[in-house]
C-alpha cells in the first residue's frame, strides 16, 4: 500500500483503489493482494454495499473473483501453497479445517492456518467439512489483515448434495449427509457469557498517548476507541477501572462449548469466532460467508449464542477468537481473544491463590 501523493521512482498503475484498512495496511491506496493472481478487494465491495457484516456474503455479493473451492463432504482436499512474492510473507488460513504440518507424519500437529515465506511452497491435506463433517460455505484467506483487506481471500464451497458441475473422486460413489449435531450427546459442556462493550485502552500508563517517531510516522500508545471481549461476570469490576486481561477461556479435549454473546457495544456488530475448533460453518462461523442462511453478527443490544467443540483428533491446542461483525476496525480496536484447549479432565488453579479458574478469564493457570 501508498499514500496517495507519495513520491515514487516506478511506474504504478494509473487506477488504484483505496486500501479497506489504511492504517493496517500502511498507505491509503493499493494495488491489491491477492490469491492466484486474483483479488477480491474488501474497499470495492464496501463501495458495493458499506455493510461490514455483509463483506463476504452473497446477500450482498455474488461469489468473489478468487477461485471458489468445491467439495463434496469428506473429499480429500490439497492446498498446493506457493509463495511467489519477492517482499513480504503471508499465512494461510483455512476455517472449519485442519491440516498435518507434515502431511505424512501420522503424528504431526494439527493446525488450520500455515505461515509462507518468500519462495517457499507446501502441500496441506485436510477434509472437505472439517472434524464437524458439514457442508456450507467457508472462508480461506491471508491471515495478515492487511493483505485480507487487498483482496486475498475466497471461498470454500462444501456440497453434501450432488451438483451437475463438479465431477465425484474416484472410490467416492456416494455423497455422504451432513452431520445434525456439532457435539456429541455425551460431550461435557461448558457455557461461557461473554459480552463486547467499548473500552478506551491505555497500553502503557507511564507513556503519553501518541508518539512522534520521525516524518509523519507517530506511535500509538492508547486507543480511544478501543473495544474488549470479557466474562459477564468481570463487568462490576471493569466498571472499577480495572484493566481486563484479553479473554482467554480454558476447555477440555471433547467439550462442547457454548458462548453467549452479548453485544453492549453503541454502534457496531459484534461476533465471536474460534478456530481449531468444530462448529457449524451455517451456524457458528462467526462471520456471514458466500450463500451461507441467516446472520451469525450480533446487533448492539442483541444477543446469540455459538456452538463449537474441542475434538478429540485436534488434541491440545489453542483457538485464536476473533470478532468478524466488523472486521475493518474491531479486531484492531481489540475485539480478540483465545480459547485453550487442555487434556480432557482437567481442572485450572490460579497459580498464586489455587483458585479454581476453569470457567473464568484467565491466561496464566496451572492445568
Amino acid at each position: 500500500a501508498i499514500d496517495a501523493g507519495q513520491a515514487l521512482f516506478f511506474q504504478m498503475p494509473y487506477d488504484l483503489d483505496k486500501v479497506a484498512l489504511p492504517t493496517i495496511n500502511g498507505g491509503t491506496h493499493t494495488t491489491g493482494g491477492g490469491m492466484f493472481f486474483r483479488a477480491e478487494s474488501l474497499a470495492k465491495r464496501l463501495k458495493i454495499n458499506p455493510d461490514p457484516t455483509l463483506v463476504f456474503s452473497n446477500k450482498a455479493h455474488k461469489d468473489p473473483g478468487t477461485p471458489l473451492l468445491q467439495a463434496y463432504l469428506g473429499d480429500p482436499v490439497v492446498f498446493r501453497v506457493l509463495h511467489v512474492m519477492m517482499n513480504e510473507t503471508h499465512t494461510l488460513h483455512i476455517a472449519g479445517h485442519a491440516f498435518r504440518t507434515e502431511r505424512y507424519a501420522e503424528h504431526s500437529d494439527l493446525r488450520n492456518a500455515y505461515h509462507v515465506g518468500i519462495a517457499e511452497r507446501y502441500d496441506l491435506v485436510t477434509t472437505a467439512g472439517g472434524a464437524q463433517k458439514m457442508a456450507g460455505d467457508y472462508l480461506y484467506y491471508d491471515g495478515r489483515a492487511s493483505q485480507l483487506s487487498e483482496g486475498s481471500w475466497g471461498i470454500i464451497r462444501v456440497l453434501d448434495k450432488e451438483t451437475k458441475d463438479l465431477q465425484k473422486l474416484p472410490g467416492h460413489d456416494e455423497v455422504p449427509a451432513s452431520a445434525k449435531t456439532v457435539c456429541p450427546a455425551d460431550a461435557p459442556v461448558k457455557k461461557f457469557d461473554v459480552v463486547a462493550v467499548d473500552r478506551a485502552l491505555k497500553f502503557n500508563a507511564k507513556a503519553p498517548d501518541v508518539i512522534d517517531v520521525d516524518f509523519d510516522r507517530k506511535l500509538q500508545v492508547a486507543n480511544p476507541t478501543g473495544k474488549i471481549f470479557m466474562l459477564e461476570g468481570e463487568k462490576s469490576k471493569v466498571a472499577t477501572g480495572v484493566e481486563p486481561m484479553p479473554l482467554t477461556l480454558h476447555v477440555n479435549v471433547g467439550d462442547c462449548i457454548k458462548v453467549n454473546l452479548k453485544n453492549e457495544m453503541k454502534s457496531s456488530h459484534a461476533s465471536f469466532a474460534a478456530d481449531m475448533l468444530a462448529f457449524d460453518p451455517k451456524d457458528s462461523q462467526g462471520v456471514n460467508v458466500g450463500m451461507n442462511p441467516g446472520d451469525q453478527t450480533v446487533a448492539p443490544g442483541k444477543s446469540r449464542t455459538y456452538t463449537f467443540y474441542a475434538p478429540p483428533q485436534y488434541g491440545e491446542t489453542a483457538a485464536l477468537v476473533w470478532d468478524w461483525g466488523n472486521f475493518l476496525n474491531n479486531v484492531r480496536d481489540g475485539l480478540f481473544g483465545a480459547i485453550i484447549v487442555g487434556p480432557k479432565g482437567s481442572k485450572y488453579r490460579d497459580p498464586k491463590t489455587g483458585e479454581d479458574v476453569s470457567m473464568k478469564n484467565d491466561w496464566q493457570v496451572d492445568v
